[in-house]
């Protein structure tokens, strides 16, 4: 009787006591999903433009808002520059009264 040996697996042929990435549990070989089925997120050039699009024109707008707010904080400030020149003015207007009033009168030091 001649014996037959079973032939030596190439390095090309899956190993069948290995299990491969699709066989499952119990060794049944299931079908690899095709991955152009799947949605994939991709990133074209137009999803780029429009994503750099979007951060420019939000950058644009809270550079906006910041220039509005110190705007608005500088007109805060010389509306009460203007209110405290106001008041050196009348404080001014008060003094000379009195120095023309003590000179007036003589009463000023030194006289």
């Amino acid at each position: 009787m001649v014996r037959r040996t079973p032939p030596t697996p190439t390095d090309d042929a899956p190993d069948e006591t290995e299990p491969t990435r699709s066989s499952g549990v119990f060794g049944i070989h299931l079908p690899e999903p095709d991955l152009a089925a799947l949605p994939i997120a991709e990133i074209t050039r137009r999803r780029m433009t429009i994503l750099l699009g979007v951060l420019l024109a939000g950058w644009i707008v809270i550079v906006f808002a910041r220039q509005v707010s110190e705007a608005s904080a500088a007109t805060g400030r010389a509306e009460a520059i203007i209110a405290a020149n106001a008041e050196r003015r009348a404080q001014i207007i008060g003094l000379e009264r009195e120095l023309a009033h003590a000179q007036r009168d003589g009463t000023a030091v030194g006289l």
